[in-house]
């Protein structure tokens, strides 16, 4: 989202935006550093896809079974 701009580290939301456009890559760094910034990385790490999926999707999480959707994708390629 735009509002995270600062927290991945760009100075403006069109800043943003052009690294997006830029590359793959940067589009994986933008994720990885606002999942390090919200703490993200924790729940992550302990492959804990409840409080991930939650933390990342917000209450809506359950009824979209954001959880067990991690957990499939995850366990299909572990």
């Amino acid at each position: 989202m735009g509002t995270n701009f600062l927290m991945i580290g760009c100075q403006s939301v069109q800043d943003m935006v052009e690294q997006a456009k830029a590359s793959e890559a940067n589009q994986l760094m933008h994720m990885a550093q606002f999942i390090k910034a919200t703490k993200l990385d924790v729940p992550l790490a302990r492959l804990d896809w409840t409080a991930f999926a939650k933390g990342y999707n917000g209450p809506g999480y359950a009824a979209n079974k954001y959880d067990e959707k991690l957990a499939e994708h995850y366990n299909s390629y572990a």
